[in-house]
């Protein structure tokens, strides 16, 4: 499995270095090709003028386009806006029967609710007790404050 991953990883690196290698081909042409002087027009082909060598041939001409070519559908297809067939079974299918609900018979009474709780017993304590409790609670919070470290 390692000469495996070793072949792919060598294979990776060579296609890098090829690929550099090739860019560094190309560039330098184009580099050297910006740098050369430029070649005078009587050398440049014996056997034409040097106004003809001068000269680019002229572009073809632009057509206009039709005055509805903007109300047209876009994609101009002649098939398009034509009325679409239905399929031949449908002429032989059978109408869909819309299912009629029953009646519901109105007998007067709502779903049955179920009795109301009893009321829980209040807790009669008095003042100092709750203090009491109070001052308990929070002394627990101290203490496991003071067993962690933390202020």
């Amino acid at each position: 499995m390692a000469g495996a991953v070793g072949i792919v990883f060598g294979l990776c690196v060579l296609s890098f270095t090829l690929g550099a290698a090739l860019m560094y081909v190309v560039t330098r042409r184009r580099e050297d090709a910006s740098e050369a002087p430029p070649v005078p027009a009587a050398a440049a082909a014996p056997g034409v003028s040097t106004s003809d060598a001068t000269w680019v041939p002229r572009p073809a001409p632009v057509e206009g386009v039709e005055d509805d070519y903007d109300s047209r559908p876009i994609h101009r297809n002649a098939v398009m806006g034509l009325p679409q067939a239905e399929p031949a079974l449908a002429a032989f299918a059978e109408p869909v029967v819309e299912p009629v609900a029953d009646p519901v018979l109105d007998d007067g009474q709502g779903p049955a609710l179920p009795p109301p709780a009893m009321p829980q017993p209040v807790e009669h304590t008095t003042a100092s007790e709750r203090d009491d409790f109070r001052q308990r609670y929070l002394r627990t919070f101290e203490e496991a404050r003071r067993k962690a470290g933390s202020n």
